[in-house]
């Protein structure tokens, strides 16, 4: 059954919670875990930032402002896994215990 936000002329909407300007997939899901009573902002701190220097530089010098988390299934180290990008680039992941409890909630709507 589509919700509301489903609807194509939310596309475009967007929502800044706490540093993140969530946009598109992101926001929806956003929206679907409001709907159903969940508490959705919190700043986390990135894992794994030491071994992604060079990409977190070059999307601070080209003024990437937003990051998108894409959940990562097939990652060889943790089926729960979730990448963070900032302007496109990989700059590190949601901590696994954290991670683990985001897909517990379903990270899909």
């Amino acid at each position: 059954m589509a919700s509301w936000f489903d609807d194509p002329c939310f596309d475009h909407e967007a929502e800044t919670v706490g540093a993140y300007t969530l946009t598109g997939d992101a926001w929806r899901r956003l929206q679907s875990l409001r709907e159903r009573g969940v508490a959705c902002s919190r700043v986390i701190a990135v894992a794994g930032v030491t071994f992604r220097k060079q990409a977190i530089e070059q999307a601070l010098r080209e003024g990437a402002g937003t990051a998108s988390l894409e959940a990562e299934p097939q990652n060889r180290y943790d089926k729960h896994a979730i990448k963070v990008c900032l302007g496109g680039k990989h700059v590190g992941y949601v901590p696994a215990s954290m991670a683990a409890q985001m897909c517990a909630l379903s990270l899909t709507p």
